[in-house]
């Protein structure tokens, strides 16, 4: 993959935040020229997101987009984020775009590096097994905003409008949980485009955690998406807490990204 070739892990994060349009039935995902907008009726503005899908051509013309996402959201009386890969945007502008974002009430949230693996190192040491079980059913799907909830200390209430309806969980949004004495423990889920194997929703309840849960979950994920699919490219996001193990698993930086969520 070339040096600066952010658009794999781009595209791929596209598809992902468009599963949450059908989240509920009142979500609809919308494109506009040089945008995607993403409404899920979630109170949740995380979940209701604009993102840009073409270069930038200049300030003015990232300003009459945030414009467009305003007002998209601003008609549903809906708080929303900016996931803004910033390679869309030549170096020279991107200070003057964080000041221009700020204008939009949109306050920084993080920036998870964009990272891409060809495919995934073989393991260096033995790794914990888990049982393996798909997300399908109405209990796997509490077991999994469960540990979510644990994990990134989120709201179990929102993360159970997001994710409890059966329409979500469909061909392009596949999970798994990992369950240990009849314990769900673990989690991760792919998105599966046309070029790659996105990697979402990594997570390990807190008593469990850095005991190599995590790695077992991603390689189970991305060989059951691999064996779907054909693919062998993966592609995530990645906090600074999961940095060194997807380096280990062979994922390199190749775009950058920020969130940006509504006051």
């Amino acid at each position: 993959m070339a040096s600066g070739d952010y658009r794999i892990v781009e595209r791929n994060l596209r598809a992902a935040m468009g599963c949450f349009a059908r989240s509920t039935h009142l979500g609809e995902a919308v494109e506009l020229p040089g945008l995607q907008l993403v409404y899920s009726a979630i109170s949740h503005a995380v979940f209701n997101s604009a993102m840009l899908t073409e270069p930038v051509l200049g300030i003015g013309d990232l300003r009459r987009r945030l414009d467009r996402a305003q007002d998209f959201f601003r008609r549903r009386q809906q708080a929303w984020s900016l996931w803004l890969c910033e390679d869309w945007i030549e170096p020279d502008l991107r200070a003057a775009a964080i000041n221009l974002i700020q204008d939009f009430h949109l306050t920084f949230s993080s920036n998870p590096p964009g990272m891409f693996a060809p495919e995934l190192r073989a393991p260096q040491h033995a790794l914990p097994t888990l049982e393996m079980v798909p997300i399908r059913d109405i209990t796997a799907r509490m077991d999994f905003c469960h540990v979510m909830s644990k994990a990134f200390e989120g709201p179990f209430a929102v993360l159970l409008e997001a994710y409890q309806d059966a329409a979500f969980w469909n061909a392009d949004f596949a999970g798994w949980i990992g369950y240990r004495d009849g314990q769900a423990i673990a989690t991760a889920c792919t998105v599966t485009d046309n070029t790659s194997i996105g990697v979402y929703a990594v997570a390990t309840v807190p008593a469990e955690q850095g005991k190599g849960y995590g790695e077992t979950m991603v390689r189970h994920a991305v060989e059951a998406a691999r064996a779907h699919s054909g693919l062998q490219a993966s592609v995530l996001q990645s906090s600074v807490q999961g940095m060194p193990l997807y380096r280990r698993l062979g994922y390199r930086p190749v775009a950058d990204f920020t969130i940006h969520i509504s006051r």
